[in-house]
């Protein structure tokens, strides 16, 4: 009789577990929805996990591992937007030159900017960003890919404006 008690306090826990053991491997494999409140009380829908939506429009840069992360739908006040991680390339300045080239042939206006950022690391160290804002047709990219292994090179894709980087400088990494 034990058994039995045993069996049903685990169907039970793993029951109950089950729809986080979903979203998490959604979040890992596919595309888990979410819904995000704001703070002006609209709700924004949202995908993460490496299925989500990617446009047509968004060039992938060459050269580099591509995982899609997230895509998050338009809201009151914001744009329709989403972001991929890059990684697996080994030289971020040509990165940058490479992707800023494939889209100026390809019709965009291209702005290639640099920043220096300090890491939250102790002792305290410094990356370079380089950087490619890309607009056509009313949608905007931008590339940031790092000198620094870290983790922190990504490609944001808007359908709207993308402001640059704060205290970023025109012109391509060295």
């Amino acid at each position: 009789m034990r058994w039995v008690l045993r069996l049903i306090i685990a169907a039970g826990v793993l029951g109950g577990a089950w729809p986080v053991a979903k979203l998490l491997w959604d979040m890992e494999t596919g595309a888990a929805p979410f819904a995000v409140g704001l703070a002006d009380g609209t709700v924004q829908q949202a995908e993460i996990g490496p299925q989500s939506y990617w446009p047509q429009w968004a060039p992938r840069p060459e050269g580099a591992r591509f995982a899609v992360r997230a895509h998050f739908g338009p809201g009151t006040n914001l744009a329709e937007t989403g972001y991929a991680e890059i990684g697996g390339f080994d030289d971020a300045a040509a990165l940058q030159a490479a992707y800023a080239e494939k889209l100026v042939a390809a019709g965009w206006e291209v702005s290639p900017m640099h920043l220096t950022v300090a890491l939250p690391e102790v002792p305290p160290r410094s990356a370079r960003l380089c950087l490619v804002l890309a607009r056509k047709d009313g949608n905007s990219l931008m590339l940031s890919v790092t000198t620094d292994k870290s983790g922190l090179s990504r490609l944001h894709w808007t359908r709207g404006e993308q402001l640059p980087m704060q205290g970023s400088e025109k012109g391509l990494c060295r």
